[in-house]
């Protein structure tokens, strides 16, 4: 459940009810009214739970509503509208949520709108309940049978390549309704239905993605968002250094990093960076920076600042790679209602803010020692791994320190103001009111955003368990699934670090189920290990679905890896990546057991002496 943080909003708070006054300039912390005794104190964002008193309303109504003049069968037809339209009942709502609601249950887009303008108008079951008498007149002397086929036809005639005329349209309708023995509506009718729909729908349909580009997306400078978190681009690149091991301190190559960033204020939302290709897990640790407030992860880095842009976005724009159109990704951005836009073929503007930033921070990089440049003439003799310096670790807190000390707070050449400033020009007006928050999620539900975000897979249960990539999982709250439905497939979740335990997802009750090992003795492995076992096992002719073979080959190849580890910048690059991956689960608040690590770093980055800051940022 998302939370919208503005003046006048009530959440719970250690069991108790708060109003909101006002919004503290830091964006972390809200000064509350406990509405009980009347005193005021300051809150944590972070520690605010929520509290829908209209969702409250509306639900007692719903219950005490009495049928006694309707049929159980018109009830049950009531209570299963209501259930179809139930996720679309918020002010999010979106005309796509409405089209694939419609979509699964083979209903028209009409229909669905139909029941909701309905049950908006009185809260109640029975407003639901199928040929109810209206005691007020309609506002439409049309039957629901005639604006369907409306409907219908402008989807048909109207919003095709064909272009044909809405007055051909209304002619095409009045054959039809003489046809059945219904009522015709007026020409004037069937244009104010026409203008009614979304003009970039009808240009983009009518006309093509090629004029609907050049109208709506004509160029960068034209892509305008209104308020913060509306639009969140990410996107990857490989950064122009050689980082080196935490032990040895020897080169282990180049990494790669993530980036998302608010296109309304060019603020930073989130950065990951990876030794690994980006993926779905990339994505993952992304978006749960980015959601979550970001205190406890500069505590742990060990830097002074603030970094006050956080919450659920409106929607993200994407290019077209494997891991955006990953299951785990859009289930996520389903389950909180955010949009998915993917970059179009030859549209520069759906990523050229994003892609200026990253020339930014590789110009940056230019500075440090290993660095690579941005190719072989400025490079020139220059011996990028015999001077590289910075560890994983160091460089995401280089990075870090950079966004949120120097980039957020320098004068943007497009906004004539710091990104910071702008953002909070977003959340307050002129006369410093405040106008709200991007919408948050309560801190209980963030484990189960880091599980949703995981890659999934689909598995039966058996009455040993469920088996994933040779290896068995049990536990005893898998019982009761055994048997229940006959080869019915289970959305489960795995950690691709860690496939010591993996998830299973309850719909009936919304909540995943951690189900470990069924030989919990097995050692902790990753999916790349698991991977590399299996290949070595292949090349011995050896059962690769054995767990038993698995685990025993895995002991042997770790022990090779121990001795390799000093010489072989693979092996150094695979343990680096690996142990990085498992400190930076303190940074997110993962529920993990393990230990925690040190990690503030002593990096030599003096703010007043960082050379080349005054460049031009761009977009």
């Amino acid at each position: 459940m998302k939370i919208s943080i503005k003046q006048g909003t009530k959440f719970l708070y250690k069991d108790k009810l708060y109003e909101v006054l006002s919004l503290k300039s830091d964006l972390h912390s809200v000064i509350a009214k406990d509405l009980e005794n009347g005193i005021s104190e300051m809150i944590k964002v972070k520690d605010i739970e929520p509290y829908d008193e209209n969702l409250k309303n509306k639900f007692n109504k719903i219950i005490n509503c009495e049928f006694s003049d309707k049929s159980s069968k018109e009830f049950e037809e009531a209570k299963r509208r209501y259930k179809i339209i139930k996720p679309l009942l918020t002010s999010s709502r979106r005309k796509k949520d409405v089209i694939k609601r419609a979509k699964e249950f083979d209903l028209s887009v009409s229909t669905i709108y139909r029941w909701i303008k309905s049950f908006e108008e009185t809260e109640s079951l029975e407003s639901l309940v199928p040929n109810r008498c209206f005691s007020k007149k309609r506002k439409t002397k049309f039957s629901n049978e005639i604006e369907d086929i409306i409907q219908l036809f402008l989807k048909e005639k109207y919003l095709s390549k064909q272009k044909y005329s809405i007055s051909r349209i209304h002619k095409e309708i009045c054959i039809f309704c003489r046809e059945n023995n219904l009522e015709t509506p007026s020409l004037s009718t069937v244009w104010r239905r026409a203008n009614a729909i979304d003009k970039q729908e009808v240009c983009k349909k009518r006309y093509g993605k090629t004029k609907y580009l050049s109208k709506f997306k004509s160029s960068e400078k034209s892509f305008e968002v209104n308020f913060p978190l509306e639009v969140i681009q990410i996107d990857h690149t490989l950064l122009d250094i050689i980082v080196v091991d935490e032990i040895q301190r020897q080169p282990i190559g180049r990494p790669w990093i993530t980036i998302a960033m608010d296109i309304y204020s060019r603020m930073i939302y989130s950065f990951f960076i990876s030794l690994e290709f980006p993926s779905i897990f990339s994505i993952g640790q992304l978006l749960m920076l980015g959601i979550s407030t970001k205190e406890e992860y500069l505590e742990k880095l060990g830097i002074e600042g603030t970094w006050i842009i956080y919450g659920v976005p409106k929607s993200l724009h994407l290019d077209n790679a494997k891991e955006f159109h990953s299951r785990a990704l859009k289930d996520f951005c389903d389950m909180y209602q955010i949009e998915i836009n993917y970059r179009p073929k030859g549209s520069p503007h759906f990523g050229g803010h994003i892609e200026r930033f990253m020339r930014t921070i590789n110009e940056e990089i230019h500075n440090l020692p290993g660095t690579t440049f941005s190719n072989k003439i400025y490079r020139e003799n220059y011996n990028s791994e015999k001077h590289s310096a910075y560890t994983l670790s160091e460089l995401e807190k280089y990075i870090a320190t950079y966004i949120v000390n120097i980039y957020h707070k320098k004068k943007h050449s497009s906004l004539g103001i710091s990104p910071e400033e702008k953002y909070k020009k977003g959340i307050f007006d002129e006369r410093n009111k405040m106008i709200g928050l991007p919408p948050i999620i309560p801190t209980d539900e963030i484990e189960r955003i880091r599980i949703s975000l995981l890659p999934t897979v689909y598995r039966s249960i058996q009455k040993d368990g469920i088996s994933l990539f040779g290896i068995k999982y049990f536990s005893e709250s898998l019982k009761k699934y055994i048997n229940l439905e006959r080869n019915k497939k289970y959305t489960i979740k795995y950690n691709p670090m860690d496939l010591s335990k993996i998830y299973l997802w309850d719909s009936s009750i919304e909540h995943y189920f951690e189900i470990p090992y069924r030989n919990t003795l097995n050692p902790k492995i990753t999916l790349s290990e698991l991977k590399q076992v299996k290949k070595s096992l292949s090349k011995r002719k050896l059962d690769q679905k054995n767990e038993d073979s698995i685990f025993k080959e895995f002991k042997k190849l770790r022990e090779i890896e121990k001795k390799a580890v000093k010489k072989s910048k693979k092996m150094r690059r695979k343990k680096s990546s690996k142990d990085y991956l498992e400190n930076r689960k303190v940074h997110l608040g993962s529920n993990n057991n393990t230990q925690k690590k040190d990690t503030n770093l002593n990096i030599d980055f003096d703010l007043d002496n960082i050379p080349n800051f005054d460049i031009d940022i761009g977009e």
